[in-house]
């Protein structure tokens, strides 16, 4: 396998993706290993978006990927760059432990709050 793959789905032309294989990282240094790239950590934007990483997901036989999130408060979760507080995308509004981080997984239809740990492959948003 690459140790990067770069995806333009057709079906959803606002972005492109880069797939980082041979990392492993928490999400927060996933997101600074993207800036690098001069791109970020990947976050949705709509429900049609995460439709397509699922595909994405699916057909690279990839289960998990780090989410751009980071919680600010049991109720709170934030964007890492700009600190703004993004869409919650849970059936009910889950309690928060401070040491959780976000993933989104293919296999369920709302993200994923878990104890951070590095974690691989990590995907990076060219918008």
């Amino acid at each position: 396998m690459k140790s990067r793959d770069l995806i333009c789905p057709p079906q959803y032309s606002e972005a492109c993706y880069l797939i980082i294989f041979n990392e492993t990282k928490t999400p927060m240094e996933a997101n600074e290993l993207c800036k690098s790239f001069g791109t970020l950590l990947w976050l949705p934007v709509s429900n049609f978006e995460e439709t397509v990483m699922t595909s994405i997901l699916r057909s690279r036989n990839i289960e998990r990927i780090p989410l751009r999130v980071d919680v600010r408060d049991e109720r709170t979760i934030t964007d890492m760059e700009d600190h703004v507080v993004k869409h919650d995308n849970f059936e009910e509004m889950p309690f928060f432990d401070g040491a959780d981080c976000f993933y989104f997984d293919r296999r369920s239809a709302y993200w994923t709050a878990d104890y951070c740990e590095p974690i691989s492959p990590i995907v990076c948003v060219i918008a």
